[in-house]
Parts: structure tokens; C-alpha cells; sequence
């Protein structure tokens, strides 16, 4: 078992319109990347692409964060905008847990590999 968890600044998907989507044409699921996590858009965002990539945007770490319009994206499944946080990655040899916890201590979003 395990998984191959990808981290990068750049993402190849967003719901932000401000965010350039980069890498689009790199098959990463067939590389055998289960999961990406980034640090772009400046909002949290958690996408399952048709191909069962996983991809979190985790862009949240104090900068001016985006609180604007989004584009409709059919691969978003949590998104959290305004909200300054961070990711707690728990990982062992067969599961990889990844939490979106805000500034005051909330966990708003859960992820697990398995």
C-alpha cells in the first residue's frame, strides 16, 4: 500500500479566477501521485479530479486572502474563504490524514488517504 503525496506552490486546479492553473497537462495520477498539496490561491480549497487526484490548495498563511467570486469548478469539494489557517499532515506507512485547522484552533476540513 502507501501513497505518493506531491507538495508545490503552484496548482493545477482552483476555484479562485485569479489563480493560474500550472502543470495541466502533467498525468500525475498515472505517475502514481495519489495527492497534491500546495500553497496557492489564497483561500482553502480541496478538489477530487476526475482521475481521483486529490488536490489542496492551502494558500492561507497570512497574506491578503481572496474573499471574492469564484468560478463554478466541478472538482471543488471544501472551500473556505477569509480564513488565515494551516495544514496538520498525520502520516504513517498506510494512511495519510490531512486537517485544515484555522488560527484559533478549529479543524474545518478533513482528509484521509487510505
Amino acid at each position: 500500500n502507501g501513497y505518493n503525496v506531491l507538495v508545490m506552490y503552484g496548482t493545477i486546479s482552483s476555484s479562485n479566477p485569479g489563480v493560474t492553473a500550472l502543470f495541466t497537462t502533467i498525468p500525475f495520477r498515472s505517475m502514481g501521485v495519489d495527492m497534491i498539496v500546495t500553497g496557492a490561491g489564497e483561500m482553502y480549497e480541496r478538489l477530487q479530479m476526475s482521475d481521483g487526484l486529490v488536490v489542496i490548495n492551502s494558500g492561507t498563511g497570512g497574506r491578503q486572502l481572496y474573499t471574492g467570486a469564484l468560478n463554478a469548478n466541478s472538482n471543488s469539494r471544501k472551500v473556505i474563504q477569509n480564513t488565515i489557517g494551516f495544514l496538520r499532515i498525520t502520516a504513517s506507512p498506510v494512511t495519510c490524514k490531512v486537517e485544515f485547522i484555522t488560527q484559533a484552533g478549529q479543524t474545518l476540513d478533513t482528509y484521509g488517504l487510505q
